[in-house]
């Protein structure tokens, strides 16, 4: 298997998500935007459906679980009726093509599917994902560049790109997923800003825009929850550790 079980010297940030209620308070409040847009005409109810779509797979649902991967799927297809239209072809290609077979993968991760703070990906392996995810880029690019601007052009494979990085950084668990993710996720709020503000109404860009907005925050939150609580454990592990010191020399200076 490609994911396994945490190692002991791997300690995860966090055992349990204490932070459910904020995330559910945060994603009512978009929820109620998307709704509000809907009533007044500047959205279509595909993008409610985007977010509520989102909200359940990124946010209710573990890693490693089945129902997560068949809401894949179905946000892939939707998500891909939006940016088709758009020429948005490296997000549509993102989202079905790459999520799919990504959130696949995630189930084969074994007990909790938290960030692990020691764990990095090798010099070789961030060599070899390097050059994986530049010719990814490129080939997004190209593709996108036969219907867009150069600029939409650009943060639609960028865009897709650092997203699909981030993927593969959480499916790994490895200590800079928040750092590829914030990144991955200010540029997405940008693109989707380009078509969500214009003057034309774009069926789904409003609440696609929400999602990424709401992903941002919540995301945000769960570090700071994360941070916190590995430095908590780590505190106690030290404390633990220094006892089991001390008892050992008692026993030795009996001895």
């Amino acid at each position: 298997m490609i994911f396994s079980k945490d190692d002991d010297d791997q300690l995860p940030y966090t055992k349990s998500d204490k932070t459910l209620l904020i995330k559910t308070f945060i994603c009512s409040i978009f929820l109620f935007f998307s709704i509000f847009f809907i009533l007044i005409k500047q959205e279509t109810p595909i993008g409610l459906l985007i977010l509520i779509c989102g909200i359940v797979w990124n946010m209710l649902l573990p890693l490693n679980n089945w129902f997560g991967l068949v809401i894949s799927v179905i946000m892939g297809f939707v998500y891909a009726c939006v940016c088709i239209p758009l020429g948005l072809y490296a997000n549509s290609f993102l989202y079905i093509a790459y999520y799919v077979p990504m959130q696949y993968m995630a189930l084969n991760i074994e007990g909790d599917t938290y960030i692990l703070k020691n764990k990095n990906f090798s010099k070789i392996e961030s060599l070899g994902f390097l050059g994986y995810y530049v010719v990814f880029f490129i080939s997004l690019y190209f593709v996108s560049s036969q219907t867009n601007a150069p600029l939409v052009c650009l943060f639609d494979a960028l865009s897709a790109t650092v997203l699909a990085v981030s993927a593969l950084a959480r499916n790994f668990r490895v200590s800079s997923y928040y750092k590829i993710r914030f990144s991955a996720l200010i540029i997405s709020i940008v693109l989707w800003a380009l078509f969500a503000t214009s003057s034309t109404v774009y069926a789904g860009t409003k609440s696609v825009a929400l999602m990424y907005v709401m992903y941002l925050i919540v995301e945000f939150v769960q570090y700071i929850y994360e941070k916190k609580h590995y430095t908590t454990v780590s505190l106690e592990i030290e404390k633990k550790n220094k006892l089991e010191q001390r008892k050992k020399l008692a026993q030795a200076k009996k001895h």
